[in-house]
């Protein structure tokens, strides 16, 4: 009987301890898509200056993942394109272990009114 009441809690704080990895995993992952289209936004699809939008773009980015309340980075990988990673951590709600997650997203600047084309 001592067994399988072991077995029951531990399966229990596996399950919901696992839940909040899972939930790390997905605040990071809006996070990080949220943040780069922000970056992308902030820099529009013409400008005169690439250095400047490079750090019009890292500047929305961080913004959005400070209001978020998360850690990451930006990176610009041409025109209209930034890749942002963030990393997101929950505290599991029975073992207090926290789960950290990163997850990393791109966002590229599409211009056009039928189809998408690269600025």
């Amino acid at each position: 009987m001592a067994v399988m009441a072991a077995a029951v809690l531990l399966t229990l704080v596996l399950v919901v301890d696992g839940g909040a990895k899972i939930r790390a995993g997905n605040r990071a992952d809006i996070a990080a898509t949220e943040a780069a289209r922000a970056a992308v936004l902030a820099v529009g699809p013409r400008g005169s200056d690439s250095g400047m939008q490079a750090r019009l773009a890292v500047a929305a980015a961080k913004a959005y993942l400070a209001k978020d309340g998360v850690q990451g980075s930006a990176v610009i990988l041409g025109p209209g394109r930034v890749q942002v990673a963030v990393q997101a951590t929950e505290r599991g709600p029975i073992s207090g272990h926290p789960f950290t997650v990163t997850r990393t997203a791109v966002a590229a600047l599409l211009v056009g009114v039928e189809t998408g084309e690269q600025p």
